[in-house]
């Protein structure tokens, strides 16, 4: 886990895939382990490694965009945090 200065504030960051790491977030932060958290990636593989799968046409969609200054919010994978 780390602090990093973003955009607007400090952030505690962590490895979404270490267990252990996404826990120690929620307690240093005293969030509600039901309120899912942001996870920031850098490909399109990276969303199989969350459990998230997409069709050709979305996929086709977020490689227009990506990269650049665009979110993209997808729905929890199954096997997430």
């Amino acid at each position: 886990m780390a602090v990093i200065p973003t955009d607007t504030i400090y952030g505690l960051v962590g490895q979404a895939s270490s267990k252990e790491a996404v826990e120690k977030i929620y307690e240093q932060k005293g969030r509600d382990k039901t309120k899912p958290s942001i996870v920031l990636i850098s490909s399109l593989d990276d969303l199989k490694l969350l459990d998230i799968h997409t069709d050709e046409n979305t996929k086709k969609v977020i490689q227009k965009y990506w990269p650049g200054k665009v979110s993209i919010i997808f729905p929890r994978g199954a096997d997430t945090l």
